[in-house]
């Protein structure tokens, strides 16, 4: 017997536990690259932040001796 496409299939109990374990392995990737583009965010801010105050200290006195 065909079913229709308003029809659906029930899933079993092992469906839906094996669907929920691909869902949290899905989630956990999800959390791993917002971590990833979390600290890349970060450390670019902290790159940003030097380049603005790397003027500052690169000028020195100099004593120049004859």
């Amino acid at each position: 017997m065909e079913r229709t496409a308003g029809e659906r299939k029930l899933l079993s109990q092992q469906e839906v536990f094996r669907l929920q374990e691909e869902q949290g392995k899905v989630v956990s990737g999800c959390k791993e690259k917002i971590q990833h583009w979390k600290k890349v965010e970060s450390d670019y801010e902290a790159l940003e932040k030097r380049l603005h105050t790397l003027p500052d200290k690169l000028s020195y006195e100099v004593m120049v001796g004859k």
